[in-house]
């Protein structure tokens, strides 16, 4: 995507962290230059070329030396405003949010904003965590894998009580699409989809299911 040389979003298509950036970016409205960033190694004899062997960071220096002095470590999404660099995930959806005009992605009020960084970090450090433990466990028997799922399960049901009436809107506080919705989009997905591919998981009803009331 072309855009501003000054304003630059470093991501990864397939990439749950990355699309957090990019949604934040879209979501604002912002004019920004994406710039597309792949972290492992080419192989041509694999689909696409993709592997999952990551890139050295002095690799990745030589190939993106602008991603890496905006990030570190070499991880997307990193963004570049002017002389200003962000990193990581959900630091970098609220410098957009700070940064730039257009449509509010947190909500009013100091408490509401604390709420907001601890249900998205719930997202992250509970929900993701507890999923892509049951993913990737090798063989399972019936008792670890309902073991498993149940502590998954409670995760996402945290999260769904904590989320404001359906009647107030689709959206964590309600009718306000959020910072708390964005760190949890990318991953309801594969929740969704990886999930059901490969650990032929369904969501049970009720309130574990909530959390995806708004999902596509």
């Amino acid at each position: 995507q072309e855009g501003p040389e000054d304003t630059k979003l470093f991501c990864s298509w397939f990439c749950p962290f990355a699309q957090r950036g990019w949604i934040a970016f879209e979501e604002k409205g912002v004019d920004y230059k994406y710039v597309e960033i792949n972290p492992y190694e080419v192989d041509k004899s694999e689909p696409g070329g993709y592997t999952k062997k990551a890139l050295p960071l002095s690799k990745k220096a030589v190939l993106h030396p602008g991603f890496v002095e905006a990030s570190p470590r070499g991880l997307v999404p990193a963004t570049q405003v002017g002389s200003e660099r962000v990193w990581e995930s959900l630091p970098l959806v609220e410098y957009v949010h700070e940064k730039f005009d257009g449509r509010s992605l947190m909500p009013e009020g100091a408490h509401k904003r604390a709420l907001a960084r601890v249900w998205s970090d719930h997202v992250t450090s509970r929900m993701q965590r507890q999923f892509y433990t049951l993913l990737m466990e090798q063989s399972p028997t019936p008792e670890r894998r309902a073991q498993l799922e149940k502590a998954f399960f409670e995760e996402c049901e945290r999260f769904a009580a904590a989320m404001a009436p359906l009647e107030e809107g689709p959206f964590f506080f309600g009718e306000h699409f959020s910072i708390v919705d964005i760190a949890l989009a990318p991953f309801y997905q594969r929740f969704l989809w990886v999930g059901g591919h490969y650990l032929d998981m369904k969501f049970p009803s009720g309130d574990a299911d909530k959390a995806g009331r708004h999902a596509p």
